[in-house]
């Protein structure tokens, strides 16, 4: 449920703005406080959707209570909204802005001003909460990750404590004070892991025999000045007293150039040593610390890249089985992009410059798909087969990538959410403004000492401006709809021809009052074998012409427009291909994909020329996929724009055009009694006015109660207009009551909800039509004619 806030020290202005918002969101939750902090602690604990903020409070004034709301964690998500008592007042908007209002308002409120930026504003909140929900679930995937990670680690941990050796961790001194050691140590030393790490009892340079203590340390240290992995080989004293040979690989671990710690592995090389001396080379331990080693290890040609030999965690990480491995070289499973930096630090490799490197690259694998890995190359002091070799370790890092770039692209996506988000805003709050600016300007230029000519004028300007905010109005509703999945597509045959000639009358007008006059209006239509009945949702498609015809005449100023469709046959389907061609000023290659998507326009600077939010063509999009089709454009800067859309003809072989209503007669309202249920004294003389001129009688209930008690007390009652949200009994309880007393009572809803199954919903009460507010003049006497027309033929029937 929603809720909203409202702080302000003058309890009128409270309940002003209770009385407003209830009217408007009737399920919404209104909170009141007379002072910032007990504002700000209501907000902390309530948590509404938006706050209304009155700038002029003792005590805590709006901007501190605003600055105190966006610091603290658990309000700072809250679209505030300031109250302001000065219009002009440029000083108090920058600040607020500064300290993070959302918006501003300035008294006295204009009630269409406050809802209109209610809405914006609750549309934020939405936007988002639904960011914060993806970022939390962002969160717990990469909790998983991290205990995923875990595990391996602890694997990892397991499998070092197995190997014929082991691993270390120390500082880089003399007495190589161990850090981590894996449980290897006590086999080759006879010490636990504890021995060097918590009883201190020793470390490890003691067990080092004396004469090699000095040149191992040198041989570190010219090592690490160099960055390059430490090989050696030398002799310690194991507890027992016993000498043991050892061979130790290690690297230096470096944060930029500070280096951290030292790690490698040791393994037992005694009786190597000794089978040196009678040159026998015991196959079997390399073979074990080989095989069972956690990296990968492959033994490579050096000439020429084949392998000689490679270790099953080789295969696993590469997906490649060792014969398939025997077959070809490294070159061939490495990325295209990646071999150059290879094949560089191969060259240094082999011409002595260095004695290994590391990289991060990408592997090919046998599916297609690929893996990063970590690969480090060090050259070796034997042959193999005759010819020289290199050794390459590798390391699967795909995991640990694919999160590092996941969580790159989150905050890309979040930001460019909020740059959409902020020239939405702008764009948004532009759109609204400048309708309502001449309708609230032009309605306070109307007054007794007005002439007749300008009350006409202005009474011409607040009409197209509120017809300009009713159709902003209406593509929100329609974005809205889209996005949630429930706006309703009806298929039904009609004639293309006559919905074209309909969109080419109504695209005359829309001529006249733009001034373009000048700009020639082309339509043609070829339907080929195409049936000219076309069964699919005229509405829709009526819709999306004259949204790209609209926008074909705001850009064009000077040439033609042209529209029309004709036949298309794709992938074996019959379409119809509908075009809208202008002479306009064209749309740049790289903005033809954007313009489709919500909230963006080619043009999305401040300064720019043209309005517009940005919803047009989005609702174009998606209604047309819908619809079965695709939409697309096809233009060049300064040379015009052309949009297409294709439209299936889903076959019907009982294909008939709805006639009713289409030939109805037309008849006379005089001596007709229509009752009228509205509760808002504006709706009710508004329709009176109308229908007043017909020359009906007209009687007013004032909510639902009232219209059934009419109904069970006058005789003669010939239609009921009825308003959907009353006071008292709504719409949908009275009319079921009013049907059960005169069932043949034709019924016409009136709602300014017209939200998904609103219609279904009223139908299904026994209403005979159906109207969303604000009803036009011709809209309201065609329904009204449609259901005297349906009376005389059911009268005729009988």
């Amino acid at each position: 449920m929603r809720k909203i806030l409202a702080i302000d020290d003058n309890n009128d202005n409270l309940v002003v703005y209770r009385a407003i918002l209830k009217r408007y969101y009737p399920n919404c939750t209104i909170i009141t406080c007379l002072s910032g902090s007990e504002g700000i602690e209501m907000a902390i604990k309530e948590q509404p959707d938006t706050i209304l903020l009155d700038i002029i409070m003792p005590g805590m004034d709006g901007f501190e209570t605003c600055e105190k709301l966006k610091q603290e964690a658990k309000t700072k998500h809250i679209p505030i909204i300031l109250i302001t008592a000065m219009r002009g007042d440029k000083k108090s908007r920058i600040k607020g802005l500064e300290i993070g209002a959302d918006a501003f308002l300035s008294k006295p409120i204009e009630e269409e001003e406050l809802i209109a930026q209610l809405n914006v504003m609750l549309r934020i909140k939405n936007a988002e909460d639904k960011l914060r929900k993806e970022n939390a679930e962002l969160g717990l995937d990469i909790k998983q990750k991290i205990e995923e990670l875990e595990e391996s680690k602890r694997k990892m941990i397991t499998l070092l404590d197995n190997l014929p050796g082991f691993v270390y961790r120390c500082t880089n001194d003399r007495d190589r004070e161990m850090e981590y050691l894996s449980e290897g140590c006590k086999e080759i030393t006879g010490y636990t892991p504890k021995d060097f790490l918590e009883k201190k009892k020793i470390n490890f340079n003691q067990i080092i025999l004396p004469e090699y203590r000095e040149s191992l340390w040198n041989k570190w240290q010219e090592t690490l000045g160099r960055k390059e992995a430490f090989l050696a080989e030398y002799p310690i004293r194991n507890k027992n007293g016993e000498i043991h040979w050892i061979w130790e690989r290690g690297r230096g671990v470096f944060d930029g150039d500070h280096l951290v710690s030292l790690e490698g592995f040791i393994t037992d090389i005694t009786k190597r040593k000794n089978a040196e001396k009678s040159n026998e080379i015991n196959e079997e331990k390399f073979q074990k610390i080989f095989e069972g080693a956690p990296l990968g290890i492959a033994l490579v040609n050096s000439n020429d890249g084949t392998f000689f030999r490679v270790n099953p965690k080789y295969c696993e990480i590469t997906g490649y089985s060792k014969k398939q491995l025997s077959k070809i070289d490294w070159k061939s499973i490495t990325h295209p992009d990646d071999i150059e930096q290879d094949l560089h630090q191969m060259k240094s490799l082999m011409t002595g410059e260095i004695t290994n490197y590391t990289i991060e690259k990408r592997l090919i694998q046998p599916n297609g798909s690929y893996c990063w890995i970590t690969l480090t190359v060090a050259k070796v002091d034997f042959e193999t087969e005759g010819k020289s070799c290199h050794l390459a370790m590798i390391e699967d890092i795909t995991q640990r990538k694919n999160l590092t770039e996941a969580l790159i692209t989150a905050k890309e996506n979040a930001e460019k959410s909020d740059r959409i988000k902020s020239t939405f805003l702008a764009s948004m709050s532009h759109e609204l403004r400048t309708p309502l600016n001449a309708v609230i300007g032009f309605s306070e230029l109307i007054n007794e000492n007005s002439n007749m000519e300008d009350i006409l004028n202005f009474n011409d300007i607040i009409n197209k401006s509120g017809n300009n905010l009713l159709a902003l109005i209406e593509d929100l509703f329609d974005i809205s709809l889209i996005e949630t999945g429930d706006i309703r597509i009806e298929n039904e045959p009609f004639s293309i021809q006559s919905m074209l000639d309909e969109v080419q009358f109504i695209i005359k007008n829309e001529q006249l009052i733009l001034g373009k006059e000048e700009i020639e209006l082309k339509m043609h239509a070829d339907f080929g074998n195409i049936d000219p009945i076309l069964n699919s949702d005229q509405n829709r498609i009526k819709q999306v012409l004259l949204n790209l015809l609209k926008n074909a005449l705001k850009f064009t100023h000077s040439g033609s427009v042209e529209f029309g469709c004709h036949e298309s046959i794709q992938n074996q389907i019959p379409m119809l291909k509908f075009y809208v061609t202008d002479s306009g000023i064209g749309i740049p290659p790289d903005k033809q994909e954007l313009i489709f998507e919500v909230f963006r326009q080619v043009d999305e600077s401040k300064t720019r020329i043209y309005g517009g939010t940005g919803l047009g063509l989005t609702i174009c999009k998606r209604l047309i996929n819908l619809l079965g089709g695709e939409i697309w454009v096809e233009s060049e800067i300064e040379k015009g724009a052309s949009f297409f859309f294709t439209i299936p003809d889903y076959v019907d072989d009982a294909k008939q055009i709805h006639t009713n209503g289409t030939n109805q007669q037309k008849l006379s309202l005089k001596g007709k009694t229509i009752l009228i249920a509205e509760d808002d004294a504006s709706s009710y003389s508004y329709l009176i006015e109308i229908l007043g001129r017909e020359g009906a009688k007209c009687i007013r209930a004032k909510n639902g109660r009232e219209a059934v008690d009419y109904c069970k007390t006058i005789e003669k009652v010939d239609l009921l207009l009825m308003d959907i949200n009353m006071p008292v009994m709504n719409g949908y309880e009275a009319t079921k009551q009013i049907k059960n007393i005169k069932p043949e009572l034709p019924v016409i809803a009136q709602t300014a909800y017209a939200m998904s199954g609103d219609r279904e919903k009223i139908l299904s009460i026994g209403c005979d039509l159906y109207l969303s507010k604000p009803v036009g003049k011709k809209t309201l006497l065609d329904a009204i004619n449609k259901c005297f027309n349906k009376i005389n033929q059911l009268t005729s029937a009988k």
